[in-house]
């Protein structure tokens, strides 16, 4: 492979923008973050001093132009949809589209030589929720773009400040009744973020990984139900669980966007793909152990503060 001398990371600012941004900066690579504003930048900047952090809004093809100049590899973290409201589904499907669209023609003019993208699991036999339909769109746009490409596909990736997991720790913590609905039998394979993150750092170190997709979960398949009553067990709370029939769907992300420390527009769309299983093909559970040399650890090892510790090589 060719010598990797500039990462941009886009998304810089969400919650797996920062901590590949603390993880690649710390490797001798070059790192840019893109942020939307100066502002930000500057804030990043006290956090990350050693990142070089761009301006550039992915909706303008020409400041990705200028974005993208000089880059090697490009981490593509945007979710339009995952800030949107409940009522702008269209307006915010048609942003992914068209930031996708940007970074791949920005990428393809300045000469990149591949694009990671991290992206939602999904079962293509099921009827998609809006937030999944969005993400295998920009997942198509991505790898027919002729521009080099790694996708991995992500379940519910756990770790303290993940949106999915925060949602978690605030309806056990602060419910001692917990009503659990039909999406309670879901089945899902949760990821530890720190197990994530390694399979996004290293995928430029992997030239197996080059043209490829790959869902990356857990060791565990658990439904919404059994990981629900594990995390209650591994906190010590002792909670009563009430299943009930029906989706419940929306008064779940009204209660949640009341108690959860969570965008509440995040967390609609959270809890709009309950219905949506989510499990790794095993194809390439195998074939990731062999390429990076690792499996990842029980989510419960590294869902508690302080003990998401990164595998080595």
């Amino acid at each position: 492979m060719a010598e990797i001398k500039k990462v941009l990371i886009t998304g810089a600012t969400g919650y797996i923008g920062r901590q590949l941004l603390s993880r690649l900066s710390q490797t001798g690579i070059k790192v840019s973050g893109l942020t939307r504003d100066k502002r930000s930048a500057g804030q990043m900047s006290v956090d990350f001093p050693a990142v070089d952090f761009r301006i550039g809004d992915a909706l303008d093809y020409d400041s990705m132009f200028k974005a993208t100049r000089g880059v090697d590899i490009i981490y593509y973290l945007l979710h339009a949809l995952e800030s949107a409201p409940r009522h702008g589904a269209d307006e915010a499907a048609e942003k992914d589209r068209l930031m996708a669209q940007n970074t791949v023609r920005a990428a393809k003019t300045n000469g990149a030589q591949r694009i990671i993208y991290l992206g939602g699991m999904y079962n293509p036999a099921e009827k998609l929720s809006l937030h999944l339909q969005s993400r295998r769109e920009v997942e198509e746009i991505i790898t027919r773009s002729k521009i080099p490409f790694t996708v991995f596909r992500a379940s519910v990736i756990i770790g303290p400040g993940a949106a999915a997991f925060e949602l978690l720790r605030a309806a056990i913590e602060k419910m001692p009744i917990i009503p659990l609905p039909s999406w309670r039998k879901t089945l899902i394979q949760p990821i530890a973020s720190g197990d994530a993150l390694t399979y996004l750092a290293k995928a430029q170190q992997k030239p197996e990984t080059l043209n490829r997709c790959f869902d990356i979960g857990g060791p565990e398949i658990v439904s919404y139900a059994k990981l629900i009553k594990d995390y209650s067990r591994t906190k010590g709370l002792k909670r009563i669980f009430c299943p009930v029939p029906g989706q419940w769907r929306t008064l779940t992300a009204a209660v949640l966007q009341r108690i959860a420390p969570v965008n509440p527009n995040i967390t609609f769309w959270l809890v709009e793909s309950l219905l949506n299983n989510m499990t790794a093909n095993p194809a390439d559970t195998k074939e990731l152990k062999t390429i990076y040399g690792f499996s990842p650890k029980p989510i419960f090892n590294q869902m508690l503060p302080n003990s998401q510790q990164p595998h080595n090589e």
